[in-house]
C-alpha cells in the first residue's frame, strides 16, 4: 500500500466527511423535499416575475449545494485510488433524484 502525502489525507478526509453527508436518509429526504417544495411555490400563476426570479435563485444554489458536495466526494478520488480503495457507488445528485423519484435508496 502507498504512502499518501499530507495534501492527500487531507483530500481524502475531506472527502470522507462529504460522502457522510451524502448518504445520510435524513439529509438526502431534506434536500429532496426543499427541490419539491420551491418547484411547488413556483407553479402558483399567482407569482410574478420577481418572485419566480427568487425561487430560480433557491432551486440554483441547493444545486450548486449538492454539486460542491459531490466535488469534495469526488476529490477523494486520487487518494482512493492510490490506497486501493473503492469509490462512492452514487453520486449525492443521484441519490437526491432517486429519493425524489420514489427510489429511496
Amino acid at each position: 500500500m502507498s504512502e499518501l502525502t499530507q495534501a492527500q489525507h487531507q483530500e481524502l478526509d475531506r472527502a470522507n466527511r462529504a460522502a457522510a453527508i451524502t448518504q445520510d436518509p435524513i439529509v438526502v429526504a431534506a434536500i429532496a423535499r426543499l427541490g419539491e417544495d420551491i418547484f411547488e411555490v413556483w407553479k402558483d400563476p399567482k407569482l410574478n416575475a420577481e418572485q419566480r426570479e427568487e425561487l430560480h435563485r433557491m432551486h440554483r444554489t441547493l444545486e450548486r449545494f449538492v454539486g460542491l458536495l459531490d466535488a469534495y466526494v469526488m476529490g477523494g478520488a486520487e487518494p482512493r485510488h492510490i490506497l486501493g480503495l473503492p469509490a462512492p457507488e452514487k453520486s449525492f445528485f443521484q441519490r437526491i433524484k432517486e429519493y425524489f423519484n420514489g427510489q429511496k435508496g
